[in-house]
């Protein structure tokens, strides 16, 4: 099981990486709209700070997975359920908006799934 969970926070920080990357795609994005005259200058700043503050949220609960010792845990749901609640706290203890810790909890979940169903 330890090894499982270790696997677990392997995979969530590729997951949780790859979300960064999928928002900073979303920022150029917007730019190619902004240059486009299809979204204001002031839509573009609002959408651009808002991606920034999420992906400064996930780089912070990414870093905060380097305090977590994986054998500490008994299951994988054990684990999954501890970082929930830390990174929520983390989340909303550092001001960062409500939508890092939406975006991330979509990740526990599939990260979760992936896991579980490879012990079938």
């Amino acid at each position: 099981m330890k090894e499982k969970i270790r696997k677990y926070s392997k995979v969530l920080r590729i997951e949780l990486e790859d979300l960064q990357e999928d928002l900073l795609i979303m920022a150029e994005i917007y730019h190619h709209r902004e240059l486009k005259r299809e979204i204001t200058d002031y839509v573009f700043l609002e959408n651009l700070s808002l991606l920034q503050s999420e992906i400064a949220g996930i780089d912070n609960i990414i870093e905060s997975l380097d305090d977590i010792n994986p054998d500490d845990f008994a299951s994988i749901e054990e684990f999954a359920d501890f970082i929930s609640g830390e990174f929520k706290k983390n989340t909303q203890d550092a001001g960062f908006p409500e939508s890092v810790f939406a975006l991330v909890n979509r990740k526990l979940h599939k990260v979760s799934q992936y896991i579980l169903s490879a012990e079938d």
